[in-house]
């Protein structure tokens, strides 16, 4: 099994694309971390030179983006196989995508 993992430039580009924007980088060099913003709103990202996927599915929730399907598949498969799948399905994940064939 591969662990879902995008780099940092990888991971601003994702974020990026789903239309965030970098609105500082004065904290860049005393906290490395960058503001960014999604529809008025501002979050702050603490850089890291990579982004496993519990990183990854929390900061898109927290932004109101989709996050990457490998990264959101691994996320239920550790944290919630018992919640109902990320499909919008009715049955748990675990029954569902996370069903082993």
């Amino acid at each position: 099994m591969t662990v879902p993992v995008l780099s940092q430039e990888q991971f601003l580009e994702f974020l990026k694309s789903n239309g965030c924007k970098i609105v500082s980088d004065e904290y860049w060099n005393d906290y490395d971390t960058l503001v960014i913003e999604k529809d008025g709103i501002n979050f702050t990202l603490k850089l890291e030179d990579k982004y496993f996927y519990p990183i990854v599915v929390a900061k898109c929730r927290d932004l109101g983006i989709d996050a990457p399907k490998d990264h959101l598949h691994s996320f239920y498969q550790h944290f919630t196989p018992n919640e109902p799948c990320y499909c919008n399905g009715l049955k748990p994940f675990n029954e569902c995508h996370g069903k082993v064939h």
